[in-house]
């Protein structure tokens, strides 16, 4: 196995460090992209790129964005410059829309085994 993404995840309430994690994800197959999503677009479909079952995802987007891990899935939204990270369940699909009033830059990483 892989190691494609190590992330360091820090929880803090106010100046109080609650958690200091080292969170290591260990994957056979991996997928990046770099996608605009123009204005006005709903469920603007990601290629999975050949990841047989993912189950790790980062979303990152410039504008306010949503996407969904299937059809007719919870939409989750990410707000301009920010990110989400999941894992641990895996998905068919992932749909990208944009209401945001831009283009939106969208970097987007799937693994999975």
């Amino acid at each position: 196995m892989a190691e494609i993404l190590t992330t360091e995840l820090q929880l803090r309430l106010g100046q109080l460090l609650l958690s200091d994690k080292l969170i290591k994800i260990s994957e056979d197959e991996a997928v990046y992209h770099q996608i605009e999503i123009a204005d006005g677009t709903t469920d603007f479909s990601v290629d999975l790129g050949g990841v047989t079952t993912p189950n790790t995802l980062y979303v990152e987007s410039d504008q306010d964005i949503s996407f969904r891990r299937a059809v007719g899935g919870t939409i989750i939204a990410v707000d301009a410059n920010g990110f989400d990270l999941s894992w641990g369940t895996t998905f068919t699909s992932l749909l990208l829309s944009n209401a945001s009033g831009s283009t939106a830059n969208v970097k987007v990483l799937i693994t999975g085994t």
